[in-house]
């Protein structure tokens, strides 16, 4: 529970570093639409302060998904310390009188089905512990395959340059400054 009241906790402070992070690429990319209107300013400086803004809004989407995912695990670990805790304290407070255990009929019906079966499981193991790693091997080797077919493939052959500027940078400095 700490772990994931920690993980919420960083992911709270991701997202108040993400928001200031918005705001001033922002008031970055105002100044540069104004630069670019007034023609003292190339287009592309107004498109990487666009990239600027949307990467930064990723930014905070990624810190906003990982705050919920520990609010998740936060409450999914409660929720197993309360039905082993609490729950069977309050049952044992709550229910009172005389108890007695009876089977009902599904469940008489049941074992007698099952018990000839464990009884076969006890006399012989071996075969059925077989079966049991045969299956665990048989679920590790298609589990390394799992999801495969949704992932996309990466090809990391390329490289995508960035180029920023300061916003008082003339037009003729950015052409000087070209590879």
């Amino acid at each position: 529970m700490t772990r994931a009241y920690g993980a919420a906790e960083v992911a709270d402070g991701r997202i108040a570093l993400a928001d200031d992070q918005i705001e001033k690429a922002t008031t970055d990319l105002k100044a540069a639409r104004a630069l670019v209107g007034a023609g003292k300013e190339a287009r592309l400086r107004g498109l990487q302060a666009e990239t600027s803004v949307n990467a930064v809004n990723a930014e905070r989407e990624v810190a906003v998904a990982n705050r919920i995912a520990a609010y998740a695990q936060l409450a999914l670990a409660s929720a197993f310390i309360l039905s082993v805790t609490f729950v069977p304290a309050m049952i044992a407070l709550l229910i009172s009188g005389k108890i007695t255990e009876t089977e009902v009929r599904p469940i008489r019906w049941f074992k007698a089905r099952y018990a000839p079966g464990l009884a076969r499981v006890v006399a012989r193991p071996l075969p059925f512990v077989v079966g049991g790693v045969a299956t665990f091997a048989l679920a590790a080797v298609l589990f390394t395959t799992l999801g495969k077919e949704l992932m996309p493939t990466l090809d990391e052959k390329h490289i995508t340059l960035t180029v920023i500027r300061i916003l008082s940078t003339s037009v003729e400095q950015s052409k000087d400054m070209q590879l």
